[in-house]
């Protein structure tokens, strides 16, 4: 999301401090929904927002709402930019700034905290809020919500230019904390050159399920093409697709894109190539079937397929 959507976004808050906002939520409370305890909006703008700007503008809500608590976890992910797949709802997360947490009782509506985050670096402080920087965002990711959203975040920041070694020498640091042994595999396992979060999510399904030797971004070769395929394994190619790749605008014309789609398949399967294509929505709504369907592929690949020389 670029930082104008961003500016757009804050522009559509109604802030309680300010006596014509708060008139109008008076009048017709029905018509607002609170985003924070301070700032709110209209519920049919609400609506109309995608999930992961809702999601942003929560975060940057409460935020400038309590500025003794720093954005953590994804909340501040969402606001950094870092790549966020969320697996279980998605409350604000927020860390105090000093001493405990509050208590469960204080904590507003939608609004988590955390007694901390791993490591001590500082906040980084943005016009109107704090958030934990980048590192320390995505080792929280990986400590409290798992592998996969962990391996999404981490492949980000490698591909943001983090080297490796001090993503190590952090996690040392951290001695031993709450499931580091899941952000270690979860180090192990990123990669630099991760082109999108799905891209990373679909190898991190892949992986927990015992799925792995996968090549990353593989370059294929058939004369005189070139193609890329997300994830390959042997002569099985893991393809996500994107609704950007088919909405007529970002790439091509709609029939023109689903067109060149479809030779391209047609030459990896010339060449051998069994390839799988799922959406973002099957990785989030069905996962289990996503995993059954490489499974049986992969075994179809390697007992009946040719693989390409």
């Amino acid at each position: 999301m670029d930082s104008k959507r961003k500016q757009e976004l804050a522009n559509k808050l109604m802030d309680s401090n300010r006596q014509e906002d708060r008139l109008a939520h008076r009048k017709r409370p029905a018509a607002y929904r609170k985003v924070s305890t301070r700032f709110f909006i209209s519920v049919t703008e609400w609506k109309q927002l995608r999930y992961h700007e809702k999601r942003w503008l929560a975060a940057y809500a409460v935020g400038c709402t309590v500025p003794r608590a720093v954005l953590s976890g994804r909340s501040a992910a969402r606001i950094l930019g870092i790549w966020v797949i969320a697996t279980t709802p998605e409350p604000v997360e927020l860390v105090a700034q000093r001493g405990k947490a509050p208590s469960r009782k204080q904590w507003p509506p939608g609004v988590v905290y955390r007694d901390r985050s791993p490591g001590h670096t500082p906040p980084q402080t943005f016009d109107r809020l704090r958030t934990t920087d980048a590192l320390t965002t995505v080792f929280a990711i990986a400590l409290r919500h798992g592998f996969a959203e962990g391996l999404v975040a981490m492949d980000w920041l490698l591909r943001e230019g983090m080297p490796r070694y001090r993503i190590e020498e952090a996690a040392a640091r951290l001695g031993r904390v709450r499931n580091i042994a899941t952000l270690r595999q979860v180090i192990a396992h990123a990669v630099d050159i991760s082109l999108s979060p799905y891209e990373s999510y679909a190898r991190a399904l892949l992986l927990q399920a015992g799925i792995g030797g996968w090549q990353v971004n593989a370059r294929i070769t058939i004369p005189p093409h070139l193609y890329v395929a997300d994830l390959l394994r042997g002569s099985l190619i893991v393809e996500i697709d994107g609704a950007q790749k088919y909405d007529g605008t970002t790439f091509a014309p709609t029939d023109t894109a689903i067109r060149e789609e479809r030779e391209r398949e047609k030459h990896l399967q010339n060449a051998g190539y069994v390839v799988v294509r799922v959406s973002p929505e099957q990785l989030l709504d069905d996962a289990h079937g996503f995993l059954t369907t490489v499974t049986r592929m992969l075994g179809f690949a390697e007992m009946y397929v040719t693989r390409p020389a």
